[in-house]
């Protein structure tokens, strides 16, 4: 919409007296449209897709419990606690995180460590999953649920919780690197982490609608961190 009434406006303001000559106002119009995204820098892009992961694999693994706890009686007031632990665990990393990311190299480690570290620990999850579903087909008790279930949380709202901090200064650096703003740089990591964001609840609730175990969810949820990684 912002391209085509630019458009309509282009000959009323070509018979205006020019405040910048023709290169810098493309250049100035492309930054205000795309931002960081249309330097085509591989940091932003690979930054960006860290940032996806990660945030959709933390709202798919709520949005998974949630369901699944309902769906074995748990009331409401249960599942909200049984979120808490996950949360404390993304205070405690996001402190830790900002006091750490002062530096470049501190950046470069976390935002390196936070993936493969989620994607190793998935994969230990999925296997325990796959345990755990063997072991229900014996004994149906409750710790066969949870027990993935709090895995999960815990460990992606650690990544969250140590990514978010060290990211957003990261491409705070980027931007300054291309000649752009703050601002620029904060809606950049802000369209990452909304699209992980509304992408992670509707991926979970597709995969429990196909019958995905969660032996299969955080096999997915690995692949993915790994990739990022």
């Amino acid at each position: 919409l912002f391209v085509i009434i630019y458009k309509m406006l282009h000959d009323v303001v070509s018979k205006t007296e020019p405040l910048l000559e023709k290169d810098k106002q493309d250049d100035l119009l492309a930054k205000a449209c795309g931002g960081l995204y249309l330097f085509k820098n591989g940091r932003v892009l690979v930054l960006t897709f860290e940032l996806i992961c990660i945030f959709a694999a933390n709202n798919a693994f709520v949005t998974a419990a949630a369901i699944e706890l309902q769906r074995n009686g748990f009331s409401s007031a249960w599942i909200g606690m049984i979120t808490m632990p996950s949360g404390l665990m993304q205070c405690l990393l996001s402190q830790w995180a900002g006091r750490v990311a002062g530096s470049v190299k501190n950046r470069e480690r976390i935002l390196l460590y936070t993936p493969t570290l989620l994607g190793s620990s998935l994969l230990f999850i999925a296997f325990i999953a796959k345990s755990m579903a063997f072991l229900a087909t014996l004994d149906s008790s409750v710790s066969t649920l949870l027990v993935p279930i709090l895995s999960t949380l815990v460990v992606s709202s650690a990544a969250l919780g140590a990514a978010d901090a060290p990211a957003m200064s990261m491409m705070a650096d980027l931007a300054a690197a291309q000649g752009v703003g703050y601002g620029q740089a904060l809606t950049a990591s802000e369209m990452a982490i909304n699209a992980g964001l509304a992408m992670g609840p509707s991926l979970a609730a597709l995969a429990l609608s196909a019958n995905w175990n969660y032996f299969e969810i955080s096999l997915v949820g690995a692949v993915c961190a790994l990739l990022a990684a």
